[in-house]
């Protein structure tokens, strides 16, 4: 344990000179040359999502222009009937570019998993592994509006009853190694997913969406389906997947069918991250997933094959993944019309894509400035010099990335209410703004952030202000009197995020001092924080709540969505439900009833009830102190790019809750 002193804005100020001394010697960048369109087509979509607004959600522009926080609604697309007519020619020429994208963080799982859930970031999303149906990027990340559009699925419906979701599949779609793409690989892939979890019936968006009672898949079906194979399934096979009794089945060759347990009315926005589609048969081929205790690390290095426009071709384990142009995607003669219909179906702009990892950041910052790279996770002092380069943009993407502390409600003291009353009273949270990222943050009550619309604070609760009277006022009631009598408290950080949070830990550490309370921060190695405190489900957590800080901050990327969903965040912090990251191991009826109630009833009226009794509840506990919700991707970071070389791109779909670089194939030059 160490108490950490104002060390930080001296480092700052050296890292600034070093770059500053880069930039005078820096190099141009290199400037990529650029290819043409040409081909048009014609694009039909219905889609009929419940609500939706039209404020910007995101955009690519100086981050010194930071944006006003968005409200939209989290709609949902109840049917569907999209049709996309093929054209004759492609829409990119295929270059001979190479794009490099540095990153400041290798994918903690590897390069490709069968776990639908666990990997971040997620560099082949998209590019490598697509899905069923996904959000209009250009919808979503320009002007704020949640539209479903097809992806691997040719058009969809849903039953009156929002229980039953039946898939129509695009056809003549492969794999980037030649398998075919069909009914039979969504029903594997499904089934795989649930296998590899432990066969938890809660493992799509962490809810009881499905009836497994009938369901008995393990090595028995995997061995049927390595012999029989996915192309022409035997009879027996067939059959198999064919039953209705289980949650997912096929209807023929091209047509997969969702069965859930209850309406629910944010369905399809999970499968932007839950439906990615890998090869089960290259996956049995090289010895099969493994299992929920010894998964198969295989996959850590080897890419199973997608079926989008790029294939990874070599992986170097905490150094690269390199991508190359699939030749054989189904996509790559998508008119220009097409590609801006759902631009995350784009074939790509470059033959070639190398993503490093490099967890420097001054390096990175040099590798964008002399050419090496042409897209940067760039953040701290670093930032602060792009922002004054020209030749280069950053990204300010808001409402995206939540950054809370959670307080212990399970140990001595901060178990006693108002101890964390007194605590999210005495923070001044606009110094940690300032003083942590730049001043490039909002204020907000969580745990859901401003995207979410009318399920965004519907309770109205202001966010806890600074007030060091009242904080005094809460201490004495807890039987503290400034602080007399009261431990030192432990305040864990991470130390991959040090750039900002040691100056937030720092600023917390005074503003509770002020008010008695004797703060210690501790930094803890990044995987140690993940394995032990972001990684353990619930009710592990409450069955050994010792293993858990007084207090601590979430991860060092903050919290995007895993799905857009009003139950998702409410799940993973305020829940018994959790499958990680409840850091304040808090739990209450009111919340397990509203999060439960999302796969009862579609009637918005009663979800925004029972979500604002279940606010209400969070918001008296005060099981968290909700910090900020960044204004920048990566707290006090982001992905700039250079102007000579890039024009364009869209992120993760699910605002940065999978990956935290651009998806690969929608990158465009000038």
């Amino acid at each position: 344990m160490r108490k950490v002193t104002g060390k930080l804005a001296i480092q700052r100020v050296a890292v600034a000179v070093i770059v500053i001394v880069v930039v005078i010697i820096a190099a141009a960048a290199v400037v990529l040359s650029r290819g043409s369109t040409t081909v048009t087509t014609t694009v039909s979509t219905t889609l009929t999502p419940s609500s939706s607004s039209t404020s910007s959600v995101s955009s690519v522009v100086t981050s010194s222009s930071a944006q006003s926080a968005v409200s939209t609604s989290s709609p949902t697309t109840t049917s569907s009937q999209t049709t996309i007519t093929s054209s004759t020619s492609s829409s990119i020429s295929t270059q001979s570019q190479t794009l490099t994208v540095d990153d400041s963080a290798w994918p903690n799982v590897g390069v490709s998993t069968v776990n639908p859930y666990g990997n971040y970031p997620v560099w082949t999303e998209g590019a490598v592994y697509q899905t069923l149906i996904n959000f209009n990027l250009n919808a979503e990340q320009r002007q704020g509006i949640f539209q479903l559009v097809p992806d691997l699925a040719s058009n969809w419906t849903v039953s009156p009853n929002s229980e039953t979701y039946t898939f129509h599949l695009r056809q003549g779609v492969t794999f980037s190694n030649g398998d075919p793409f069909n009914a039979y690989v969504v029903w594997t892939n499904f089934y795989l997913y649930y296998f590899e979890v432990g066969n938890s019936s809660t493992f799509w968006s962490y809810l009881p969406l499905f009836n497994f009672s009938s369901v008995d898949f393990g090595p028995s079906t995997m061995n049927m389906i390595n012999r029989s194979g996915l192309s022409s399934p035997s009879s027996q096979l067939i059959s198999l997947m064919s039953n209705t009794s289980w949650p997912v089945y096929v209807n023929g060759p091209n047509t997969v069918v969702f069965q859930l347990l209850g309406p629910y009315a944010f369905f399809l926005n999970s499968f932007p991250n839950f439906s990615m589609q890998t090869d089960p048969m290259f996956l049995f081929a090289h010895g099969g997933p493994g299992n929920i205790t010894s998964p198969n690390t295989l996959f850590q290095m080897t890419a199973i094959p997608g079926t989008g426009p790029y294939e990874v071709t070599n992986v170097v384990t905490n150094a690269y993944i390199e991508f190359q142009k699939n030749p054989s995607y189904w996509g790559n003669n998508l008119s220009a019309s097409e590609v801006a219909a759902n631009p995350i179906i784009q074939p790509g702009s470059f033959q070639k894509v190398v993503v490093n990892y490099t967890p420097d950041d001054t390096s990175r910052y040099i590798n964008l400035l002399d050419g090496t790279s042409q897209i940067s996770v760039v953040s701290g002092t670093n930032l602060v010099q792009a922002e004054q380069n020209p030749q280069l943009k950053a990204l300010v993407f808001n409402s995206s990335s939540q950054v809370m502390m959670g307080m212990n409600t399970q140990i001595f003291p901060t178990n006693i209410t108002d101890v964390r009353l007194a605590i999210v009273h005495g923070i001044n949270y606009s110094q940690v703004i300032d003083e942590a990222i730049f001043g490039q943050g909002i204020r907000y009550m969580g745990p859901n952030t401003p995207i979410y619309g009318q399920f965004y604070d519907p309770g109205n609760f202001p966010p806890y202000q600074y007030n060091v009277t009242q904080a005094a006022a809460y201490l004495a009631s807890a039987g503290y009197p400034n602080g007399t009598g009261l431990p030192a408290l432990t305040l864990m950080t991470d130390s991959f995020g040090s750039s900002w949070e040691e100056p937030a830990a720092e600023v917390i550490q005074a503003n509770l001092a002020a008010i008695g309370i004797t703060v210690n921060i501790e930094v803890m190695q990044t995987t140690t924080f993940e394995s032990n405190i972001d990684g353990v489900p619930y009710n592990q957590s409450l069955a050994d709540p010792t293993g858990h800080p007084d207090m601590t901050f979430d991860t060092y990327a903050g919290y995007a969505p895993d799905y857009i969903s009003p139950a998702d965040f409410f799940t993973a912090f305020v829940s018994q439900y959790s499958p990680w990251s409840n850091y304040a191991i808090y739990d209450n009826p009111a919340v397990d009833y509203a999060i439960n109630l999302v796969t009862q009833t579609t009637n918005q009226t009663e979800l925004l009830q029972a979500f604002t009794v279940a606010q209400q509840h969070v918001y008296e506990a005060a099981p968290y102190a909700w910090l900020f919700v960044a204004q920048l991707p990566l707290i006090d970071g982001t992905d700039v790019y250079n102007t000579k070389a890039v024009s364009n791109f869209y992120m993760d779909p699910n605002l940065f809750g999978v990956s935290d670089i651009p998806i690969l194939n929608t990158v465009t030059p000038p």
